[in-house]
């Protein structure tokens, strides 16, 4: 009796070991197609125009230091003082030619770093082994899942991830109780106060740490240490601040409770908010059902003393998370749960998750309970990666920045292009700072068909018309001019080239830029034409339109529009 039932259980534990096996090469497909997959839409997306706060944040910034307002280094913008995301702003236009490629390469290469701090202090303290697949492929799948597509698609929001690593490090410092203590402590202290200039949020760091020393017990030297260095560093960010205007509605204070409980609680599930259905329910829940389990399991850890090193390390990674939650919550709750969804935010969460499921990976104790926790975070990371869809989500828009740019910089302004990139009822200001970056040449506007825009004038004897083929379709008007239309395909295969538009005696009377997508074309002339359109725009003239291509001093004749512009 005793051997059949020492056979059954090491077959159930056979069993098990397989099952457990399996999961985690799953696991470790899903990572790795992941991670893929966010690089492929990362440069899907690339866009080298300023869109939207970068406007302000980088071109602005650029041109406060080229007056000599060194302020611009420390002035907030919003809430946040960014003097490390603008520091790779100026590394970005200064050394890399400000095309944004640094700034994109880094958030990579930070998320990248979050991921190997958190398989580091597995390595240096964890209790229970996981198997290696899934202990790769897992937080590979949260880390880089395209539903932070925001932050991914946007080389301002370095600023994010940049809050969250230094944040993690900090944690990972303070959690060491080895070697030089006081190193650890110094080195956690300066990390925090790295966090706290990435992004507002990184204030909370060094709370994180404080709540870290307490629950981990740390002698009461470093606790003041951190209160002390924390408080001088957080009043040092408030000195001469100005709190941005935001308008709230007026709401009763049961309403604004709901309000902040419903925002707090989907900020913490946000990552599901692209499930089609009634995502802010889920999102809810989720939330809930994170932070309470996350408090449960704490809170049974400090009381039976067995907060380790590595477990102190994931329960401050989840706890800044949610101290990043409270305070979005202070700022943005009015809006409810439908603020709280924006992609923007699920960077924290994403990392909350994956702290939390090592932490009870750590705590389970049983192998089947091990399984069933590693299945179960398996199938979360395999939901999540349906979202990998959208990378080859609508890209065309990127082309509107461009022509957005384009008319700008050549006098033929496009209001309603340029409400693409900024607000509409700024109008001005993004001229204004527009107008600065094509005078200095800043980034983009130092680079290619952007700098040549304007600048150039068709000219006969540079004629050159072996190098591309292409086609004039049309013009047309619209609110502010004429708009010209065609495609037009060079044998190199680039994609970006100027369209020079001349009337018959060669004066050149508009731009245009190729790069527009053109199926037509492309069920004729196969893929190397796919982005072949191109759009212009020109002012009125008298006689016949004629379209060129132009790159490295050549025009390429493209065709002639035989109508007359009036």
């Amino acid at each position: 009796m005793n051997n059949t039932s020492t056979h059954m259980a090491s077959e159930s534990s056979i069993s098990s070991r397989w099952l457990l096996k399996s999961v985690a090469i799953w696991a470790l497909f899903v990572g790795i197609g992941v991670f893929g997959l966010t690089l492929y839409g990362v440069v899907r997306f690339y866009s080298p125009v300023p869109w939207w706060d970068e406007w302000d944040g980088y071109i602005g910034f650029y041109r406060n230091l080229t007056m000599g307002f060194w302020g611009g280094w420390w002035i907030p913008h919003m809430e946040h003082r960014l003097l490390l995301p603008r520091a790779l702003f100026w590394l970005d236009i200064r050394v890399f030619g400000g095309m944004h490629y640094f700034l994109f390469f880094i958030e990579q290469a930070m998320l990248a770093a979050i991921a190997a701090l958190v398989w580091r202090e597995y390595a240096r303290g964890r209790r229970v082994v996981a198997p290696v697949g899934w202990l790769i492929g897992y937080p590979l799948a949260l880390i880089f899942s395209w539903v932070q597509s925001e932050v991914l698609k946007w080389g301002f929001e370095v600023q994010v991830i940049a809050a969250y690593l230094f944040a993690v490090a900090a944690a990972a410092q303070f959690s060491r109780l080895d070697g030089n203590r006081s190193a650890h402590l110094y080195s956690a202290l300066f990390l925090a106060t790295v966090a706290e200039v990435s992004m507002g949020n990184g204030m909370v760091a060094f709370v994180m740490l404080g709540i870290q020393g307490m629950i981990m017990r740390r002698p009461l030297r470093e606790l003041l240490t951190v209160a002390l260095w924390g408080g001088v560093a957080i009043a040092v960010y408030f000195f001469g601040y100005e709190s941005p205007h935001i308008p709230h509605p007026p709401m009763s204070l049961l309403s604004k409770l709901r309000s902040f409980l419903e925002f707090f609680l989907v900020f913490l599930g946000n990552p599901l908010a692209f499930l089609a259905g009634d995502r802010f329910v889920v999102c809810f829940v989720a939330g809930f059902i994170s932070l309470s389990t996350a408090t449960a399991a704490t809170l049974q850890l400090f009381r039976t003393r067995q907060i380790s090193s590595y477990r102190g390390f994931l329960i401050a990674v989840y706890g800044f998370v949610v101290l990043s939650a409270l305070a979005a919550t202070t700022g943005r709750g009015y809006g409810g749960a439908g603020a709280a969804v924006a992609s923007r935010y699920t960077t924290g969460p994403l990392l909350a998750w994956v702290a939390l499921v090592f932490l009870l990976m750590d705590v389970t104790t049983r192998e089947s309970r091990r399984l069933l926790l590693a299945a179960a975070a398996t199938l979360f990371s395999t939901v999540l990666a349906v979202s990998q869809t959208h990378v080859v989500d609508d890209a065309s828009y990127l082309e509107q920045w461009k022509l957005a740019v384009l008319a700008h910089k050549v006098g033929l302004d496009r209001p309603e292009l340029d409400a693409l990139l900024f607000p509409g009822d700024a109008h001005d200001h993004f001229v204004s700072l527009a107008d600065f970056a094509a005078d200095q040449q800043v980034a983009l506007y130092g680079k290619g068909w952007l700098r040549d825009a304007g600048a150039v004038h068709y000219s006969a004897n540079a004629r050159d018309d072996n190098w591309c083929h292409g086609w004039f379709d049309a013009i047309s008007d619209d609110s502010a001019g004429f708009v010209a239309k065609g495609w037009v395909v060079a044998k190199t295969g680039q994609r970006d080239l100027l369209i020079v538009l001349a009337n018959e005696s060669g004066t050149t009377i508009g731009y245009g830029l190729s790069g527009q997508e053109r199926d037509d074309v492309t069920k004729v002339m196969g893929r190397s034409a796919k982005h072949a359109g191109w759009t212009g725009f020109l002012r009125p003239t008298d006689g016949n339109v004629l379209a060129y291509a132009y790159r490295d001093q050549q025009f390429c004749y493209i065709g002639k529009f035989k109508h007359t512009i009036q």
